[in-house]
C-alpha cells in the first residue's frame, strides 16, 4: 500500500475518530473502508433510484385507476339522481290522480245521495194522497222521516 496525505479539519477528524472508535476501527482503517464501500453506495443509490421510480410509476397507475373509478362514480351518482327525480315526480302524479280520484268518489257519492234524496222524495209524492201533497207543498216533504 502506498501512503496517502490528508489534510482534514480537526472537527473532521475527531468525527472520524468518533465514527472509527464506534465500529471499533482505528481511523485508517476506517477511511479506508469508507474509500471501499462509495462504489457500493452507488450501487444501492442506483436500486433505491429505481424502487423509487417502479413506485412512482405504480402509484401513477392507481391514481388513473382511482380518477376512473371516480368517473364511473360520478356517472352513477348522476344517473341514480335522475332516476331519484323521476320517481319523485311519478310520486307527486300519482297522490296528485289519488287526490283527483278522492275528489270524484266524493262528488259521485254526493250526486248518488241527491238521486237518491230525489227518487224517495218524488216516491212519497206519488203515493200521498192530494191533502197530504197540499201540506208538504207548505211544510215541505219529510223524505227523511219514515212514519207519514
Amino acid at each position: 500500500m502506498n501512503p496517502t496525505t490528508l489534510r482534514l479539519s480537526e472537527s473532521t477528524l475527531d468525527t472520524l475518530a468518533d465514527e472509527a472508535d464506534e465500529r471499533g476501527l482505528s481511523r485508517s482503517e476506517y477511511i479506508r473502508e469508507i474509500i471501499r464501500e462509495r462504489h457500493e453506495d452507488d450501487r444501492l443509490h442506483d436500486r433505491l433510484r429505481a424502487d423509487y421510480e417502479r413506485q412512482i410509476t405504480d402509484y401513477e397507475e392507481k391514481i388513473r385507476d382511482y380518477e376512473e373509478q371516480i368517473r364511473d362514480y360520478e356517472e352513477r351518482i348522476t344517473d341514480l339522481e335522475t332516476e331519484n327525480e323521476r320517481i319523485h315526480n311519478e310520486k307527486r302524479l300519482i297522490l296528485e290522480q289519488r287526490e283527483e280520484n278522492t275528489e270524484l268518489v266524493e262528488y259521485v257519492e254526493e250526486q248518488r245521495e241527491l238521486t237518491q234524496y230525489q227518487e224517495r222524495r218524488q216516491r212519497l209524492l206519488d203515493e200521498a194522497n192530494i191533502l197530504r201533497r197540499w201540506k208538504w207543498k207548505l211544510t215541505g216533504v219529510p223524505v227523511d222521516r219514515k212514519d207519514e
